[in-house]
């Protein structure tokens, strides 16, 4: 019946909701009379009045007229009763009228009645009918459970109420106060009772709409859930939704990020700007992962000029394509300027600085990778430290005010080069600042960043995803982790605050297990991890292996953000400020040209006699 209704031409639709609505009229005012007492047989008598037949014609044709009859039964929503006010008042008038000309003393009271009811009559009997409606088209859709009956909750029940695909059936909820209650019409559960409400209801997913959950509680969520074979997916994230508002509907598995990231903390809105804002800034590294999201949040903050550079032509242009779309999507008036070359040629660097007179420069530019480094140290050596040093020389000559260098923890104690090279360009920074004014130079130290080329996450997804062994160095082996977003944006709050010579450490957190990590992976995707010794042993295709692979050339165990003990609070909760020893300029110029030297010979033994001479603690490993 349901499907030849849902076939029937829209004006057959609307006959039907007139016929309705005629009887609608017919019953409100006979229910109207009956409850003020009248005589059954005096009630009757209406049918046979030529003034009632006039009260339907103009009240169908009221509501003709405010295009009640073009709304679709199933997009009725409470807002739509408003537009049955002013015919519904129109058809009391005309009752008020009929009655008044046949001398009823009571007429007031009886057109106010049977306004009222007729009112209920129109928007339930609507009501009903969407209900049957939605009832049917949902008899075979995918049921989910939505964890989270907060404020995010309730918008995620909202947007799904019109979606054909999906049916939420029940809340769940860590907050006791609020089991048992009912919200938006579902029941709200524990944790503990997922297994049966599963099974009640036939839902096989659970939805996360908590936006606030801790890390840790996401994972024990994701242990839970698959211990039932449920899945645990999750919505757009408020940047997807502000860019594509249709994404809230969405659902979408729960990436990595999701379970490692942190709840977010409000920028301060006045560092966000202060070494941006009307300057020219420029990013070095502009194509990588941490210097293509402050090129995004930088023109957020409304430079004067925005300079990109990089050397990889690929990633120039995709991070130039990203930043010409939001320029464009927000009508910003900005300039925008786009050079490919390398932080080594000196002669480059002079023009571009001179020429836009640049005033804040992000350093995010450095071969970072350490096994690839750990073959080409010369060349990590030349671009990390000598293009840092062309850099600062430059920025010193031209008077650039800010300078904030993109640094990373394996510059603490390094076991490899490039940790140790990272270090080196932090002491540059430092001496250059002790004899220096006219720029504030500043670092900032954090750890690994979820999502970055490179990094273990997308490794683990694409040997996930591909059934290859996921391999993982060492069981005992912990990294710090941070999303990219909150990496770039207290990058940008913390130049803010710089004083000159600042060493910033940027709150971690607490360090993942890696092998925890690709466990909860391998979970995150359906299968199930095994650990063997065996790389040619046999498992099943819902399973994945893990094999230890052993520690790295240069690889520790654990990473470390501070060198020398103490660090001082900053105005953001999440930004450190440390204060470690450095040693002069002059006697730092004379080992680092000394080591700069050596990479031109390509004499691997003085090299590494420079490199430890140089305080930087550096202890290359023996594996």
């Amino acid at each position: 019946m349901f499907n030849y209704f849902s076939k029937v031409d829209r004006a057959y639709k609307i006959y039907f909701q007139i016929f309705a609505d005629i009887c609608l009229i017919l019953f409100s005012l006979f229910i109207a009379r009956f409850l003020l007492n009248d005589n059954p047989i005096d009630v009757l008598k209406i049918f046979f009045l030529k003034n009632f037949y006039l009260l339907i014609f103009f009240t169908i044709l009221i509501n003709y007229s405010f295009r009640i009859y073009q709304t679709p039964v199933r997009a009725i929503i409470g807002k739509s009763l408003l537009y049955f006010i002013i015919p519904i008042f129109a058809s009391a008038l005309i009752v008020f009228s009929l009655y008044i000309n046949l001398g009823i003393f009571y007429s007031l009271r009886l057109s106010i009645l049977y306004g009222l009811i007729l009112f209920l009559s129109f928007g339930g009997f609507r009501f009903f009918l969407r209900f049957i409606l939605r009832k049917y088209e949902r008899l075979n859709v995918q049921r989910i459970i939505i964890f989270g009956a907060g404020n995010a909750g309730l918008q995620v029940l909202n947007s799904l109420y019109y979606t054909k695909e999906i049916l939420a059936v029940a809340f769940l909820d860590d907050d006791i106060k609020k089991q048992n209650m009912r919200i938006g019409g579902l029941k709200v559960y524990g944790l503990d009772e997922l297994k049966a409400i599963s099974n009640k209801y036939g839902a096989d997913t659970i939805l996360l709409a908590s936006p606030r959950i801790s890390m840790q509680r996401r994972l024990q969520i994701l242990n839970i859930v698959q211990k039932y074979n449920l899945y645990l997916k999750t919505i757009p994230s408020l940047s997807e939704i502000i860019n594509d508002p249709d994404q809230i509907a969405n659902i979408k598995n729960i990436k990595p990020e999701e379970l490692l990231g942190r709840a977010a903390v409000k920028p301060v809105e006045s560092l966000m700007s202060k070494t941006i804002k009307d300057k020219v800034v420029m990013v070095t590294g502009a194509g990588g992962s941490i210097g293509s999201e402050l090129c995004r949040q930088i023109i957020g903050q409304n430079p004067a000029k925005l300079i990109l550079f990089e050397l990889n032509e690929l990633a120039l242009f995709e991070v130039q394509s990203d930043i010409k779309k939001i320029l464009d999507n927000t009508k910003k008036n900005i300039k925008l300027v786009t050079i490919i070359s390398s932080v080594q040629n000196k002669l480059h660097l002079k023009k571009i600085i001179s020429d836009n007179k640049v005033k804040t420069i992000f350093h995010a530019a450095a071969y970072k990778h350490v096994p690839i480094i750990e073959d080409n140290i010369f060349e990590g050596a030349l671009n990390n430290i000598n293009g840092t040093l062309n850099l600062v020389d430059l920025s010193v000559k031209f008077e650039v005010e800010n300078f904030i260098l993109i640094s990373s923890d394996k510059a603490v104690r390094p076991t490899n080069v490039m940790g140790a090279t990272k270090r080196v360009c932090e002491l540059i920074l430092q001496a250059y600042n002790d004899q220096i004014n006219s720029t504030k130079f500043s670092m900032v130290r954090f750890g690994n960043v979820l999502g970055s080329s490179g990094s273990v996450v997308p490794k683990f997804t694409q040997q996930i995803l591909n059934n290859e062994i996921i391999t993982v160095t060492h069981p005992e082996i912990t990294r710090y982790f941070m999303t990219i977003p909150e990496s770039a944006n207290l990058v940008i709050q913390a130049s803010s605050m710089a004083e000159g010579g600042d060493v910033f450490l940027l709150e971690m957190g607490d360090p993942i297990k890696i092998v925890d990590l690709a466990v909860s992976m391998i979970k995150l995707y359906g299968f199930e991890p095994i650990f063997s010794d065996d790389l040619d042993a046999k498992i099943n295709t819902n399973q994945r292996m893990i094999f230890f692979t052993g520690l790295r050339q240069g690889e520790k165990l654990f990473e470390e953000l501070l060198i020398s003990k103490g660090t001082m609070k900053t105005l953001h909760p999440r930004i450190y400020r440390a204060e470690e020893k450095f040693i002069p300029l002059p006697e730092l110029f004379q080992l680092i040209e000394k080591l700069i030297e050596s990479c031109s010979t390509f004499d691997q033994k003085i090299f590494f006699e420079i490199l430890k001479e140089l305080p930087v603690d550096y202890s290359p490993s023996n594996i």
